[in-house]
């Protein structure tokens, strides 16, 4: 063999050597980055499906809030201008009283009334005292029209009270309000839904 031959064979077997050796590099490139990338976009969809499932938890949370507060105002809407089942006497005063006081009016007394009864609806009836000027006493009735209740002004009487000193004479004003209710409705409504 020459010497010439034996670098030839040299050198094919380096070309294979270098070959092998680049084919190897090549594959443990693609496996170990391959593997790195695929290994962080594996990370970013599990972040992503962990903060899809919050916004579907969030969301689901506020859908039940928002069913609840539909509920909530279908009732209201269906209730709205009914005739209630019983007189809310206590809630009532609560309102007036607050209506009265923040028309700057001084409530000088609240006295509950025998209740009258007709076919089908209860009165229950209420006597109320407050003073103040007229103008005040003016917005206060004005404000109790605005209110929810199914009531009524039955009686009013102004009186007009001088004092010595003052430039606005101020009024006493007697009130009757009237409650009503209907729970022979309300059982006469059952028996037809339930027949």
């Amino acid at each position: 063999m020459r010497q010439s031959d034996k670098y030839a064979l040299w050198f094919i077997d380096l070309a294979g050597v270098v070959s092998l050796a680049a084919l190897l590099a090549l594959l443990v490139w693609f496996v170990t980055v391959r593997y790195d990338t695929n290994s962080t976009e594996l990370t970013k969809l599990h972040a992503a499906v962990k903060s899809a499932q919050g916004d579907i938890r969030s969301l689901s949370q506020s859908q039940r809030q928002q069913d609840t507060l539909v509920a909530e105002r279908q009732e209201k809407l269906t209730n709205l201008g009914k005739i209630p089942t019983s007189a809310p006497i206590s809630g009532y005063f609560r309102t007036v009283s607050g209506l009265a006081t923040s028309a700057g009016l001084d409530v000088l007394g609240q006295t509950p009334m025998s209740p009258q009864g007709y076919p089908g609806l209860i009165e229950e009836r209420c006597a109320y005292e407050v003073a103040g000027t007229l103008p005040k006493l003016a917005r206060f009735l004005h404000k109790i029209e605005q209110t929810e209740y199914w009531a009524d002004v039955g009686y009013l009487s102004i009186e007009r009270k001088n004092q010595i000193g003052v430039a606005s004479a101020g009024c006493m004003a007697k009130i009757t309000f009237s409650l009503f209710a209907s729970p022979a409705m309300d059982h006469a409504s059952s028996k037809v839904e339930g027949s």
